[in-house]
């Protein structure tokens, strides 16, 4: 496990941890819940954009990771939906047999930011209790987010937790709604189901599969902007000059 920026070898506390935690084995009340159909598209959307953005980096990003803080084996741990973890770069091995994480810091950091896509019920205590969890923790930012078109009133669209001296601060939405991420350097902006990210110019950050996909078309239309090469008067097929003589 590499952590801050891969200059520093550690053993990993995957290895290292000998402390069983029951919920690695059984499902918490909020895993039970399950996923929606918009809960689990939002999700899967983040997850592949938040990895290309950190492609060169390869920081661990989790989905649906239990954390713990303590060493007690019966702690409830909390399971944000996606969680990135900051310096922490794991091997294939580690990711394979990474069943939780155990906040202990150096070697074993919080994360620096999470999300939370809300769905049923579940908004209740993301809304209300897991910013000051999560400030506890030592997360940097949080991110409350509900993609259902229709929503209880006390649940906004977007709402933005940075971690303050230990406590959780709202930050606030510009006059557009947007949220400035200093985690990711991006505008949060909620566009309907979707919670889009954009750089400062206001370019939207794509998936890979959507800059690949927005590079076939920026080459496309080159090509029909480029004008077919001008023929001199008289010179081309059927109009060879005459030879005399």
């Amino acid at each position: 496990m590499r952590h801050d920026g891969g200059s520093h070898k550690a053993i990993s506390m995957i290895s290292k941890r000998r402390i069983q935690y029951y919920y690695d084995g059984h499902p918490t009340e909020e895993e039970l819940r399950g996923y929606s159909k918009l809960q689990a598209d939002m999700v899967m959307y983040l997850i592949t954009l938040l990895g290309w953005m950190f492609r060169a980096e390869r920081w661990h990003i989790a989905l649906k990771l239990n954390i713990y803080t303590t060493a007690d084996p019966y702690e409830v741990p909390t399971i944000p939906d996606i969680a990135v973890y900051k310096g922490v770069v794991l091997d294939e091995r580690q990711e394979y047999y990474l069943e939780s994480w155990r906040v202990d810091p150096p070697l074993s950091p919080p994360p620096a930011i999470v999300f939370e896509v809300v769905s049923g019920i579940s908004w209740i205590s993301d809304l209300e209790e897991k910013p000051e969890v999560y400030a506890r923790m030592g997360v940097n930012e949080y991110v409350y987010f509900d993609p259902r078109p229709s929503r209880p009133q006390r649940s906004p669209g977007l709402r933005v937790w940075r971690t303050v001296e230990g406590s959780a601060v709202e930050l606030p939405a510009d006059e557009s709604g947007r949220v400035w991420s200093e985690e990711l350097q991006s505008w949060l902006v909620p566009e309907g189901r979707w919670l889009r990210l954009y750089e400062r110019n206001e370019q939207m950050r794509l998936t890979g599969e959507e800059a690949e996909r927005a590079a076939k078309e920026a080459m496309r239309a080159a090509r029909v902007r480029v004008p077919a090469p001008r023929r001199k008067p008289g010179v081309g097929p059927g109009s060879l000059p005459s030879v005399e003589g």
